[in-house]
């Protein structure tokens, strides 16, 4: 039996969808041509698309052939807040290595109002603080999500990163993953912007193209190719013109995200203090601001 021997465990809108293709991109490296398969957090579903992969079995059969691989992992953002995802991996896969990607909360926040609106119709009409006010989505804290899993799972097992790096230090981050989940750390990932954010210029095309039946057409039946270039074009049809926060949109999402960085970066042990404000920010001793 072939289960998979790492699991990125998102956070949605920080980067799971670059990791997704990064780690498919290595030789090395077997990833289901699923993202999102959501199996750990499968709930009693008549929506296919929302959980394609709904029993063991078909868990399984997504890593048949798979055993020639030094690195065999899956992607889904939907297990890093689902209450029961930690503890459903931790039974059927204990030794399991987790990848987490974090990402500026109120920005992250942002994105995933601007993605509920265009391919969901959701939050639209609402302003974003007003979303953040009622979006109990919005509102999920990455110290609770955290604490699930390194409850569970040895810290040697889990490894975060933050969103920037996937930009400003590309090459040096995958490399650190592919070591970290046993593949061929030498090969130098292709940098692109995956699942680029934006505000549709046609409605009606964006649908289209992200609608559950289309995209599984695509998956299961058109050439790599073929699928490439819908990307691109999807890409082409966002605009950011529209997608900028403003500062009472920062200010409000920073209020409500204050405290949960620091909590975060306490229980992870890692600096997240340019997420915050410097009034904030933890004060160094003299003897460690001059090492």
């Amino acid at each position: 039996m072939t289960l998979p021997n790492f699991i990125v465990a998102g956070a949605p809108k920080a980067g799971t969808q670059s990791l997704f293709e990064y780690f498919r991109e290595n030789p090395s490296v077997f990833v289901p041509n699923i993202k999102e398969v959501r199996f750990f957090c499968y709930e009693k579903s008549r929506n296919r698309y929302k959980y394609p992969i709904r029993t063991l079995d078909e868990y399984k059969d997504l890593f048949k052939g798979a055993g020639r691989f030094s690195a065999i992992g899956e992607v889904s953002s939907f297990y890093f807040w689902h209450p029961e995802s930690a503890k459903r991996i931790n039974a059927t896969i204990p030794d399991v290595k987790l990848v987490f990607s974090l990402r500026e909360p109120t920005q992250r926040q942002f994105s995933i109002y601007h993605m509920n609106m265009r391919s969901r119709g959701r939050n639209e009409g609402i302003s974003f603080i007003e979303a953040l006010k009622i979006d109990s989505h919005l509102q999920i804290k990455y110290y609770d999500c955290l604490k699930r899993y390194i409850d569970l799972f040895p810290r040697r097992n889990i490894s975060i990163i933050l969103f920037e790096s996937l930009t400003t230090s590309l090459g040096e981050t995958m490399r650190g993953l592919y070591r970290f989940v046993g593949a061929n750390d030498e090969y130098e990932p292709k940098a692109k912007v995956h699942n680029p954010g934006g505000v549709p210029r046609s409605k009606f095309f964006h649908r289209l193209i992200n609608h559950s039946a289309f995209r599984n057409v695509g998956r299961n039946y058109m050439p790599k190719s073929i699928v490439a270039s819908l990307k691109d074009i999807r890409s082409m049809n966002l605009s950011k013109d529209s997608m900028k926060i403003t500062e009472e949109e920062r200010e409000f999402g920073y209020r409500l995200f204050r405290d949960d960085i620091l909590r975060t970066q306490d229980l992870i042990d890692m600096d997240l203090s340019h997420w915050l404000k410097p009034e904030d920010r933890p004060v160094l001793s003299e003897a460690a601001a001059t090492g």
